[in-house]
């Protein structure tokens, strides 16, 4: 499936993605599988993608057995954020943790 053709860029996320990139090191861990994640991360980041620390996808999450009540299917994850090893400050400010859950 082409998933350009469902992407598009909002005004000025070059910008915002530019200014995080200098200041900050830059992961991405999505509960989508890697091949549908690659495709959004190489049109939305470009070069940048290179700066990135990590990709990680859904095997990177820990499965809780238990259902989405939107979709009986998919089982509910959880990004444990202990898993990177790394001592991290997460802000509350909601835009500083951005998610491909759709």
């Amino acid at each position: 499936m082409d998933y350009y053709n469902f992407l598009f860029k909002r005004p000025f996320l070059d910008d915002f993605l530019g200014f995080f990139f200098e200041r900050f090191d830059v992961a991405i861990w999505s509960s989508r599988t890697r091949k549908i994640l690659d495709p959004v991360v190489d049109y939305l980041l470009g070069d940048l993608k290179k700066k990135l620390v990590f990709i990680w996808d859904i095997s990177h999450c820990t499965n809780s057995s238990a259902r989405s009540l939107e979709n009986y299917h998919k089982f509910i994850v959880f990004k444990k954020l202990g898993r990177y090893g790394k001592e991290m400050v997460v802000s509350p400010i909601p835009v500083s943790l951005i998610s491909l859950s759709y």
